[in-house]
């Protein structure tokens, strides 16, 4: 009873579930012979979290003999195992504490993680509503594009129409300088007519002055001859009254005529005369065409006074829309925050400013163009009008000539009719004169008629006295004085005869004279009948210039109403230029606002990103060097589990030979019950453990299970990484694309 030594058992407490999750790797010292109650529930899936560096490696080269050595050295051991046991609980418990520690600070982990991925949720579904804001704003830029691209057509479908307006002004050019060469045609061949009817005109005068010297010469010859011949006439009294009433006829005739061209000549006068009238109702309407000239002057006036109003409320208009742009650059501002994702968006924005600058440059041209356009529109109008002016006084010019020569041919005809007149004048005097000389002839024959019948009077009174006396002497006498009256008479028949021939010349000369006359007749009524024409021409130059006149007008008002289209459309398009210039400029200025701020943003997020970055690589390597360790501890639990292993086997083969010595013992219990009790002692002892160990079993399960979880939890890290770098990769390429879109600017600008 002395060897007995009384001791107790202190009892492990109990730890739940709720309590220790997840236990932290610490080293355990201890005794081996601790483990020696696992061999029924050891199994090879088994791995404990925690190492065990301090357990003493149990000797392969055991014994067979160990039984009894320790059968004899059992109270030295129950000490040794009160005294490991005691520490087994303290250091449990210590590790229990660290292991609850440790578990707090994981699940205060957990939960700013668990914050950090909601503040991450919600920073995407803000970058998802970003993204379709900024997919609402493509499509409404796309439209407006559209919209562009629809106006860039009607300004193409405006600049075709402009030309065709240039074609036909072209066209219309040509024909009126195809008419002007055709009135210099007309002016040179009215100039060679002119020249002409002088000509002719210079011939008449001539061959009126040789006429009429003809006439005086045969007028003084027949005055001569009608002195000598005067004697002759007596017995050409009958046919001297014939020649005479024939005369007289052809003399009312001839005064007929002269009636006839006298009327002619005022009713010329009369026409001329309403001319002169016309001419005078053109020059109003000339008058009036200026005055409507200066009228729509005046409206060119007003309409540029509206031209300017309308470019004041552009201006207004310009300050709207620069509040507007106050508006959205608050907007801009306000948006800062969503500018992560809109690099690639500002590329493509970029892409399409290009574009957009490509279209504006050629509205820029086509208004250069345009504006080029309708300063030649402006002097070629210019030039037309100096045309016009010049053909309007060439028209002057020419009615100025026409009225000049249808005076001077009119004087030309007054003083012709005059010396037709004085001619006519002259004649009437020469015929009065040949007919008081014709009265003179007879008045001489009647004296010689009353001679005669004297001289027979006196014949028959001698006769009658003298029948006795000598009337063979009176018959010879009278004889003599018959053979002498008839010698007279003989003299006076050749006179008849030659006076007849001499009447006869002159009744030729009088045919001559009037067919010179009829000639001279039928010359007037071609030169009147030329007037008329020259007034028919004249008519028509006058119908043809009121033609061009009103043609000119007509030019002149589609030309002025399209100059104001085409300044109306260049105003447009100025309008339109600007407007663009202004909207390439808002957006120059904007993209320039956005990539600062971009820049800023990128800078800002680098520096955050480099700070995320060095703190994930911390917690990188403070998680290599976790999972370092839990490898180690794991290779190390391994290799002293199979060292638990081998140790259990040999353990199970001694405690088989244990029970066949305790087999081969049992006659000495009497002797030894003492011994039998310890060792059943032990055996209770063993089984508690046991009992009480697998509970805390599933802690080392689950420690085993939460130790990973941050392995678990790496490819995450991983993925976030590689989106960090990505935006940082994306970045630097957006402030790499803008550098450069910066310096092909610059150097454009240097090489315009």
């Amino acid at each position: 009873m002395d060897k007995e030594k009384s001791f107790k058992l202190f009892s492990l407490p109990r730890l739940n579930s709720s309590q220790v999750s997840a236990v932290k790797p610490q080293a355990i010292a201890g005794d081996g012979g601790f483990f020696q109650g696992f061999n029924k529930f050891a199994d090879d899936d088994f791995n404990l979290p925690f190492t065990m560096k301090s357990l003493p490696h149990p000797n392969k080269n055991k014994s067979s003999d160990l039984l009894p050595q320790k059968v004899k050295h059992l109270p030295v051991i129950e000490e040794e195992n009160v005294e490991s046991m005691a520490q087994l609980y303290s250091k449990l418990y210590n590790e229990a504490e660290k292991i609850k520690r440790w578990k707090l600070s994981v699940e205060s982990e957990m939960k700013q993680k668990e914050k950090k991925i909601q503040e991450n949720k919600k920073t995407i579904d803000a970058q998802r509503k970003a993204i379709q804001e900024l997919q609402f704003e493509n499509e409404k830029l796309s439209l407006k594009l559209e919209d562009e691209m629809h106006e860039n057509k009607d300004l193409l479908n405006e600049n075709n129409a402009t030309r065709h307006l240039c074609d036909l002004l072209k066209e219309t050019c040509a024909r009126s300088e195809e008419k002007t060469n055709m009135y210099e045609v007309e002016r040179e061949e009215t100039r060679q007519l002119y020249v002409e009817l002088n000509n002719n005109i210079e011939k008449m005068i001539m061959a009126f002055e040789e006429l009429r010297v003809q006439a005086e010469n045969s007028r003084m010859d027949m005055y001569f001859k009608f002195k000598e011949e005067s004697e002759k006439k007596q017995k050409l009294d009958n046919e001297f009254k014939t020649h005479l009433n024939i005369k007289e006829k052809q003399v009312l005739l001839l005064k007929h005529q002269n009636e006839e061209k006298d009327n002619e000549l005022i009713n010329i006068k009369h026409q001329l005369h309403e001319a002169m009238h016309k001419i005078n109702d053109l020059e109003k309407i000339k008058e009036q065409q200026n005055k409507m000239l200066r009228e729509t002057d005046e409206k060119l006036e007003e309409l540029m006074v509206q031209f300017q109003r309308t470019k004041d409320s552009l201006q207004k208009s310009e300050e709207s829309s620069l509040m507007v742009q106050k508006d959205l650059e608050q907007q801009v501002i306000q948006e800062k925050s969503q500018n992560r994702t809109l690099m690639k968006e500002i590329e493509m924005k970029d892409f399409n400013h290009g574009n957009f600058k490509g279209t504006i440059q050629g509205l820029v041209d086509e208004k250069d163009h345009l504006e080029k356009t309708v300063k030649i529109l402006q002097e070629n109008e210019k030039e037309l009008q100096d045309i016009i002016q010049i053909r309007e006084k060439k028209i002057r010019e020419l009615e100025i000539q026409a009225t000049t020569a249808v005076a001077e041919h009119e004087e030309n005809l007054y003083k012709q009719l005059v010396k037709l007149k004085e001619e006519r004048d002259k004649e009437m005097l020469k015929y009065e004169e040949f007919i008081v000389d014709y009265n003179r002839v007879l008045l001489a024959k009647e004296q010689m008629a009353k001679d005669v019948d004297n001289a027979f009077t006196e014949v028959k009174i001698l006769q009658n006295s003298l029948k006795a006396r000598n009337i063979e002497n009176e018959i010879s006498k009278k004889e003599k004085q018959l053979k002498t009256l008839e010698n007279k008479f003989n003299i006076l028949k050749k006179q008849i005869e030659n006076k007849n021939r001499s009447i006869e010349d002159l009744q030729q000369e009088n045919k001559t004279f009037k067919k010179k006359i009829s000639s001279d007749s039928k010359q007037c009524s071609a030169q009147e009948a030329e007037v008329i024409q020259l007034k028919a021409k004249l008519e028509n130059i006058r119908l043809q210039s009121e033609k061009s006149n009103n043609s000119y007008q007509k030019e002149i008002k589609e030309r002025s109403f399209t100059e104001e289209k085409l300044r109306e459309e260049a105003e447009r398009m100025k309008v339109i230029a600007d407007e663009a210039q202004k909207m390439q400029k808002e957006t120059d200025i904007r993209c320039q606002h956005k990539i600062a701020e971009m820049v800023a943003l990128m800078e800002k997020h680098k520096h955050q990103y480099d700070k995320m970055v060095e703190e994930k690589d911390a917690e990188l390597g403070l998680h290599k060097t976790k999972e370092q360790e839990t490898i180690s501890t794991k290779v190390s639990l391994e290799i002293e589990l199979c060292c638990l292993k081998k140790e259990l086997m040999a353990l199970k083969e001694q405690f088989e030979k244990v029970e066949e010595k305790e087999m081969l013992a049992r006659v000495a219990k009497e002797k030894k019950e003492v011994k039998h009790k310890s060792l059943v002692s032990e055996e209770d002892m063993f089984k508690k453990l046991y009992k009480e160990l697998p509970e805390a079993a599933p802690l080392f399960m689950t420690s085993s299970k939460k130790v990973p979880s941050s392995v678990s939890k790496s490819p995450g890290t991983a993925l976030k990484l590689a989106t960090v770098k990505k935006m940082r990769e994306s970045g630097w390429t957006a402030v790499a694309n803008v550098d450069r879109k910066k310096k092909n600017k610059a150097a454009e600008k240097l090489f315009t």
